[in-house]
């Protein structure tokens, strides 16, 4: 009799060891390399989906851990991704050249342009003509400001990308917002959090001069 049900208790420790490791290890894992972030901004770690969130510059960001099938890096794994939240209608995606590739289908479908800058080129894609206009005013009008942005777009996958989404808000009510995306965090801002706010100054500007918060 015990036998008949043998099965179906295999399957359940296995979900049970594959539950423990997903929502208790890999979270406390993930706090405990996050340790200087959350130090060095004073922020909040949020289980189980580890998520980081803390405030600079009066803004509200979080860190989360997103898994990939292969189209970053041709292999499977993760990475993390910068976001926060605000309020604009415009869709937009600023990035490395060949970043059109890695970004969501929605983006896909924008107009896009190349904008030269030393040597190199930008991917500007936009809903807004007017905001393609604007990004690249930017982008010519300060060659020092360009030059430290594109410095966040050396990867083929690194953008940013702003458009709406559906979030999870509170009581667990879920809500269309508009998310700002930055692909590409580097793992070394886990060692040294100064990287990060460095990366955090120049998204912070480039968001001002979008008149975007």
């Amino acid at each position: 009799m015990v036998l008949d049900f043998l099965p179906l208790f295999i399957a359940v420790g296995l979900f049970s060891c594959f539950a423990s490791i997903l929502f208790v290890l890999l979270p406390f894992a993930r706090k405990k390399r996050s340790k200087k972030i959350l130090d060095h901004f004073r922020g909040q770690f949020s289980f189980p989906l580890g998520t980081i969130s803390f405030t600079y510059r009066n803004t509200l960001f979080y860190i989360s851990r997103l898994a990939r099938g292969g189209g970053m890096t041709g292999v499977g794994g993760s990475y993390s991704v910068l976001y926060t939240y605000l309020q604009s209608s415009d869709s937009f995606v600023i990035g490395n050249e060949y970043s059109n590739k890695y970004s969501n289908f929605f983006f896909r479908r924008l107009n896009s342009e190349l904008f030269s800058l030393a040597g190199g080129k930008i991917y500007i894609s936009s809903n807004d003509q007017l905001c393609i206009k604007k990004i690249k005013d930017i982008l010519s009008s300060d060659l020092d400001f360009a030059l430290k942005l594109s410095s966040l777009f050396e990867k083929d996958y690194a953008h940013f990308s702003l458009g709406k989404e559906f979030h999870v808000a509170g009581w667990g009510v879920v809500k269309r917002k508009s998310v700002f995306r930055y692909i590409c965090l580097s793992e070394k801002i886990f060692e040294d959090p100064h990287i990060l706010e460095n990366q955090l100054d120049i998204i912070q500007d480039f968001l001002q001069r979008m008149s975007l918060s």
